[in-house]
């Protein structure tokens, strides 16, 4: 496992934003994993940035998993809290910022089953929530709350996971959908990527 001063180091060193983030995300899950816990997930918007290339930019990272475990993996590499008792902890000379999001898996919003783990440099690896709970996620922003462009991340996620063969669940995807009250809007969403496939099971 690198040691906390040289993954502080790295860090400094990297350029890349994004980069950044996968990096940091996965030391964090390599000290979390040695104490026992189960890996921490990504959620939000560095989700929509590593199926975007960067496109979408995120501020912070938002995580779940075993809090001690990842505030003693923030602690090791100087990410105080923004305010005590505070979720938000960052690093201003980095520029990088965490925020915790809940203890683990909610199965009413992520499907374990459907999560991914993607390989970063120096061996890390980063688990983030599936393509079809982080499509849903942008589409019921902008159909509940208006959030500008959250539809557009969300088929620019979704055919690239389909242009990489990634099996996408779409009845997993319409079932949530139909929950959280925004089936029809999901459906004319859905219409560009399923036509000619009967049921639009399966992308790929």
């Amino acid at each position: 496992m690198i040691d906390s001063a040289t993954m502080r180091q790295l860090l400094l060193a990297e350029r890349d934003p994004a980069t950044r983030h996968l990096l940091l995300v996965g030391w964090v899950r390599s000290w979390v994993e040695a104490m026992g816990c189960a890996p921490p997930f990504v959620v939000g918007g560095m989700v929509v940035e590593l199926w975007t290339s960067g496109g979408y930019m995120t501020r912070d990272i938002d995580i779940k998993g075993t809090r001690g475990a990842i505030d003693s993996a923030l602690d090791a590499l100087g990410f105080p809290p923004s305010r005590q008792g505070s979720s938000l902890r960052g690093a201003p000379d980095l520029d990088l910022w965490v925020d915790w999001r809940g203890e683990g898996v909610n199965s009413s919003i992520e499907n374990q089953a459907l999560m991914i783990d993607v390989k970063t440099p120096y061996g890390l690896v980063v688990r983030i929530v599936g393509v079809e709970d982080i499509v849903a996620d942008r589409l019921a922003a902008s159909v509940f709350w208006k959030v500008r462009d959250a539809a557009l991340w969300a088929g620019q996620i979704l055919e690239t996971a389909l242009e990489t063969g990634r099996n996408i669940d779409f009845d997993y995807l319409r079932a949530k959908a139909e929950k959280e009250g925004f089936l029809a809007e999901l459906e004319a969403f859905l219409e560009p990527f399923t036509r000619g496939k009967p049921g639009g099971s399966d992308g790929g």
